[in-house]
């Protein structure tokens, strides 16, 4: 019989491991490229001593920020395994151990994977990897979408009038047929996981009360942890990846494309931006097909709309979705690398060159202009793939006519042009210049939440609306009952957006006209 005290247990451990393994995978820039790496590479200290000062810095802060939730989970751990008191102190130091281990191995790790990506050529080989990892995103938006479809037709299936709300019986045929359809399903795949020899061990290592084992869980770890020493990074060679590096490869050919095409006035500083882009491969290069095509999160949206369409059965409907899907993906595609690659699109990437370019001929206007066009241009992929896939769900919806063509040219292009005022139309009253090292850009608590605060406002009022009436639509389809739902969601994404551009650009002059006489 499955005892179900020891799956809650595993699953509780192997959470607690995979969050340490996450966070150890999201501090590698800052225990393998750290501000002030030339500094360091003159300490006294050796690679290893540095690696693992950085690395102690990283895991008292992660367990610092989630102090709070740890306790709790070991609280419960506490309860649920019914062990003694010193048996459980011994078995939470193993824990600790144990997150420690996998929170440095994620960042060795993923650390030796960047570096190996930044100094290798961008190639058909990483292009295969990223279209492999995008199809993995896009089928787990789909399985979501299609699964909460069926949820939603089951729901309706069965609801005919308000009052069955206030009906027990109800919400028991509900429960009987998901019970049928996913938790018999999960229970089975809990047999499965119980059957192991690997779970039967872990299960009787956790109840084991003996002090010995323990010991011995904790040795291990010590040991294993001392193993990765001989894997720390060479900061003299990581500083040297950051200054010179030049590959013809696909993000050099992509930078040349772009600056034909959208600088054939010959813009000084928009061709400066596309050759900052080329040669800060070591910040872009772990990411630079999300900058190029489409971020995961993108092709995650793209596989819950595709659901959408394969299960949707209202036509108006869908293609209002569509439009709105459309808005989410150009606004969120924009967001995720301003966000991702500060060091690039903030205003505060000038650092102190903003003096000279303040008193030269250019200005910042140029400056903040030529930051506006370089989003553009990268957005322009983005969007082609949108309107591509948007093309091919209208004609497998047999939607493909002028009216939806039309709709959803007007979202895309307004949505071309208004994304990239979304994320730096505060810039110039946020941005710092006063930095040290090209990774502080982006990197302080006020330039983080003035930049998420202020683009969320506009987002909220072009997106908010729309989303709402579509979450109350998934129990109460009042799309029914108006025909033609999908203008309706064009004017109210099409006009907030009219407005917003043209209040945005009376705020960025007014913010450009404080920056140019702001002293540094």
């Amino acid at each position: 019989m499955v005892e179900y005290r020891d799956i809650i247990v595993l699953f509780i451990l192997l959470l607690l491991l995979f969050i340490s393994l996450l966070n150890g995978v999201l501090a590698y820039k800052r225990t393998h490229f750290p501000i002030y790496g030339d500094l360091l590479s003159l300490s006294p200290l050796n690679n290893k001593e540095i690696f693992f000062l950085l690395i102690a810095e990283e895991m008292i802060w992660f367990i610092f920020q989630n102090v709070g939730f740890l306790l709790s989970i070991l609280i419960f751990l506490y309860w649920l395994m019914s062990i003694s008191v010193f048996s459980f102190l011994l078995f939470s130091i193993v824990i600790i151990l144990s997150m420690a281990f996998m929170f440095t191995l994620g960042n060795i790790c993923w650390g030796r994977y960047q570096i190996y990506k930044i100094q290798k050529k961008i190639g058909f080989i990483r292009f295969m990897i990223y279209l492999l990892n995008a199809c993995l995103f896009m089928s787990f938006g789909f399985l979501i979408s299609h699964t909460f479809a069926f949820i939603i037709k089951t729901f309706r299936a069965h609801f005919h009038h308000f009052d069955q709300l206030m009906n027990d019986q109800f919400y028991e045929s509900l429960l009987g047929i998901f019970k049928n359809e996913f938790i018999l399903f999960l229970i089975q795949f809990i047999n499965k996981i119980y059957q192991f020899s690997i779970y039967t061990f872990i299960t009787s290592f956790i109840k084991s009360e003996n002090v010995f084992s323990y010991i011995l869980g904790i040795v291990v770890i010590v040991i294993l942890l001392y193993l990765l020493k001989y894997f720390t990074p060479v900061y003299g060679d990581n500083q040297s990846i950051k200054k010179s590096l030049f590959h013809y490869d696909y993000l050099y050919i992509y930078t040349k494309i772009v600056n034909k095409l959208f600088n054939r006035n010959h813009n000084a500083i928009l061709h400066k931006e596309l050759i900052i882009l080329n040669k800060s491969r070591w910040i872009i290069s772990p990411g630079v097909f999300s900058i190029i095509f489409y971020t995961f999160e993108s092709f995650f949206y793209l596989g819950i709309l595709l659901g959408i369409g394969v299960n949707m059965t209202n036509d108006p409907m869908f293609i209002a979705l569509m439009l709105l899907f459309n808005t989410m993906i150009m606004i969120m595609h924009c967001y995720d690398i301003v966000s991702e690659f500060p060091q690039i699109f903030f205003l505060s990437s000038e650092g102190k060159n903003i003096e000279f370019i303040r008193s030269s001929p250019i200005g910042i206007q140029q400056l903040f202009e030529a930051k506006i066009r370089l989003l553009r241009a990268v957005l322009m992929i983005p969007m082609v793939i949108s309107f591509a896939f948007s093309c091919f769900l209208l004609l497998y919806t047999k939607n493909f006519n002028l009216l939806t063509i039309t709709l959803l040219m007007g979202i895309l292009l307004i949505m071309y042009f208004i994304s990239p005022m979304i994320q730096l139309y505060m810039a110039p009253y946020y941005a710092k210049f006063n930095f040290d090292d090209i990774q502080e850009v982006g990197s302080t608590y006020e330039e983080k939440e003035l930049h998420i605060r202020s683009q969320s406002v506009p987002r909220y009022i072009i997106l908010i609306p729309a989303l709402i009436f579509s979450f109350l639509n998934i129990f109460f389809p009042f799309y029914q009952y108006i025909p033609f739902i999908h203008i309706i969601y064009f004017v109210a994404i099409f006009l907030p957006s009219l407005i917003y551009l043209t209040v945005s650009k009376k705020i960025i002059n007014k913010g450009l006209y404080k920056l140019e006489r702001r002293i540094f």
